[in-house]
């Protein structure tokens, strides 16, 4: 039970009290007068060795998802396929617990941990799995008060206000949206002559995280997270929900989104702002640069829109951000100091089998990276990366184009899916004189990934 008082006691003890009634009226006799004190308190002695949904005031919920996949890929030179988590939505499960206090007050917790058997955004050439495969983590620990009137306060390790704004679909892609470094994130860059940009293919170079988000792996511009925060969200009204966070020593972001449907058409919005002036920590992880060990200044805008045709099930889905960092041009004055991404996706979700819902798509994106940073300053090129030995790396831009197929499964709570991304990526740099270094002629990369996600 989700939502209100655990009134039940547990099967187990039922069962329990129920053979201890069928014993006989005798056996009901030498209970004496204390007959009810002395049931409640047997019980209560086999509640507490038996399992049971929360207790009598708090309610517990447990779910989660397993989404593991094969994935192929090849970079013009080599071809393998591995087993992989798959990151856009790995695996997790969570507890959430609920109580209601009176008519308006109600209080709960999340937990969440998350879980990976191998890394698919730290596969590569050189090794079939990162450094943080098989481990459990902590996705969400957190506790919240909420009023029906008044909103919703969030105090823990939990989503930030901007956190999923630029992932808002209402068709199931399972594996489609714009962080395109969850599926190859560690992959080396390689040149047209065949070599890493390390100038062989036994040593890891730059790998497309590296390049495409700075230090951010798996995360879009204007994208959030899960840190350490404080969080309000409003009540709903007419369909827009505001919400408001801080933390992380210094994060603070707003978000708004909507959801609604009128004459068979369906709507989900949302957009958010984010700033982060921490000088270390959370915002290294945002790609933020330093002067020094002085504070970062970054601002983000982060958003998305999806509208589906409930009728035919045909939808568009479409995703922007931008990130601005006031440091960059200080620490070289023909830097970038902005980057920025989008995405479409459109197709259709109908119900072609009896199974389930089937979902077809294609996709687009574009990013526009700038000048890209590395613990805080700006990468500097080599002349093994093609560059001049003094060449700072200030211009990046990814295409990505894509497509998918999910199909439901609904009596297994089961999504099967195929899904394709072809990865183009150029890289610019400029000597210290501003001078133009030329570009760094890369091979595209080719990735399908296959397999399926089940809920529980």
């Amino acid at each position: 039970m989700f939502g209100g008082l655990l009134k039940s006691t547990s099967i187990a003890a039922i069962v329990a009290v129920a053979g201890i009634a069928a014993a006989g009226s005798a056996n009901a006799a030498d209970l004496g007068g204390n007959c009810c004190a002395d049931l409640e308190e047997r019980i209560a002695e086999l509640e507490a060795t038996t399992a049971r949904k929360g207790n009598r005031k708090v309610s517990l919920t447990v779910s989660g998802q397993i989404n593991e996949a094969v994935m192929f890929w090849d970079d013009g030179v080599e071809s393998n396929i591995n087993q992989v988590t798959n990151e856009t939505y790995r695996g997790r499960f969570r507890f959430v617990g609920n109580a209601k206090i009176d008519a308006n007050w109600s209080a709960g917790y999340l937990l969440e941990i998350g879980y990976r058997g191998g890394r698919q955004d730290q596969t590569s050439q050189l090794t079939d799995e990162g450094a943080s495969n098989n481990v459990l983590d902590i996705r969400h620990s957190a506790w919240w008060l909420q009023h029906k009137q008044l909103g919703k306060l969030w105090v823990g390790q939990t989503s930030q206000a901007a956190d999923g704004i630029t992932e808002i679909n209402l068709a199931n892609v399972v594996s489609g949206n714009a962080q395109m470094t969850d599926w190859i994130g560690a992959m080396n860059l390689t040149r047209s002559n065949g070599n890493f940009t390390s100038g062989s293919r036994n040593a890891a170079g730059l790998t497309y995280s590296n390049l495409s988000n700075g230090t951010r792996p798996g995360s879009a511009l204007g994208e959030g997270d899960r840190f350490n925060v404080v969080k309000y969200e409003t009540p709903a009204l007419m369909g827009f929900i505001g919400s408001a966070s801080w933390g992380e020593d210094d994060m603070w972001d707003v978000a708004l989104r909507y959801a609604g449907e009128f004459n068979g058409i369906k709507i989900g919005a949302g957009i958010a702002y984010t700033e982060w002036t921490d000088a270390s920590g959370a915002a290294s992880t945002r790609g933020c640069a330093f002067l020094n060990g002085a504070d970062a200044s970054c601002d983000e805008i982060g958003l998305s829109a999806s509208i589906m045709h409930v009728p035919t099930g045909l939808y568009v889905t479409g995703a922007y951000g931008q990130q601005n960092d006031d440091n960059l041009k200080k620490l070289n004055a023909f830097a970038k100091d902005s980057r920025e991404f989008y995405y479409v996706q459109g197709g259709i979700e109908q119900k072609f089998f009896p199974v389930g819902k089937t979902t077809l798509f294609g996709e687009y994106y574009d990013g526009d990276f700038g000048s890209v940073t590395n613990a805080g300053v700006l990468r500097t090129g080599t002349v093994a990366q093609g560059f001049a030995a003094a060449a700072t790396l200030v211009n990046g831009e990814s295409r990505v184009w894509g497509l998918g197929f999910t199909q439901a499964i609904d009596a297994a709570a089961m999504d099967l899916y195929v899904h394709y991304r072809h990865f183009e990526m150029d890289l610019s740099g400029v000597t210290a004189a501003g001078l133009s270094a030329g570009k760094l002629q890369l091979n595209d990369i080719d990735v399908v990934m296959a397999g399926a996600q089940i809920k529980f």
